[in-house]
């Protein structure tokens, strides 16, 4: 398979990624992911915005509160439509990360550290690296627990029923 096709049979993994973030958050009870560096509490703050797989150019864009247990949300799934990017906060270790992943381009923006409390500028910025490492940890550790699920067909097909089941509800 040539580089072309192996981009075009992969491009929609990352949307797909952040739509079974969203299935696993907002179907859940408490919000919280296990990782092996421990729990994880992820939420889909107020901006989500939906493409289709299937037609370019096919977009919708929701704002506002609760997104994530907003009908909109379930209906633009429901209606095959995947999370294209969204604005995401993490909760990990007491510590908090905001900010907007983009499912296409497979990667976060405008990244929101947890307050940084040292004493020398050389400090904060060795600190800051370290949180964002930490989140790179993290947003890693869910992927990996996506890809593990997304590569065993019998688990994979398994975890659409109950998409399926959880959209009918």
């Amino acid at each position: 398979m040539d580089l072309i096709k192996k981009i075009e049979a992969t491009r929609q993994v990352g949307n797909e990624f952040l739509t079974w973030l969203f299935f696993r958050t907002a179907s859940g009870t408490t919000g919280l992911l296990d990782t092996p560096q421990g729990p994880v509490e992820l939420s889909f703050e107020d901006r989500i915005s939906f493409v289709s797989p299937y037609a370019s150019g096919d977009a919708q864009v929701l704002k506002g509160a609760d997104l994530g247990e907003s009908m909109d949300s379930l209906r633009a799934i429901a209606g095959g439509r995947l999370i294209d990017d969204a604005k995401v906060s993490i909760k990990f270790q007491e510590k908090r990360w905001e900010f907007v992943y983009s499912g296409s381009k497979f990667a976060p923006g405008g990244i929101k550290v947890p307050a940084v409390l040292a004493d020398t500028e050389l400090e904060t910025v060795i600190e800051r690296f370290d949180l964002l490492a930490t989140l790179e940890q993290v947003m890693r550790s869910l992927y990996d627990s996506f890809l593990s699920l997304r590569l065993d067909e019998k688990a994979w097909q398994t975890e659409v029923a109950n998409i399926r089941k959880w959209l009918q509800q």
